[in-house]
């Protein structure tokens, strides 16, 4: 990835305060460095980014299936108590 490109693009643009402050924890010697800095390491990462969320969403799913079951489970055992406690409410 170049970072030594010419900077001939000039831009104007509004921020909000939260985003000047997250910019300004950057590193860099001002501004612009600091924002070029940002996004070049995002553009670095962002495949390795993607994969790690990919990867939690999957991870959520099989979690998220695993709760489903084991929710489903527990209402069929709830049942089965509830139809027991009955049977020996009958049988005394």
């Amino acid at each position: 990835m170049k970072t030594n490109q010419p900077k001939n693009v000039q831009k104007s643009i509004r921020i909000s305060e939260d985003v000047l402050k997250y910019i300004e924890k950057q590193e860099g010697n001002g501004f612009n460095k600091k924002l070029c800095n940002m996004v070049l390491y995002c553009m670095e990462h962002e495949a390795d980014i993607k994969k790690k969320v990919s990867a939690a969403e999957k991870r959520l799913e099989f979690v998220e299936k695993q709760i489903c079951e084991k929710r489903d489970l527990l209402e069929k055992l709830e049942s089965i108590s509830r139809f027991v406690g009955s049977c020996l409410r009958v049988i005394q």
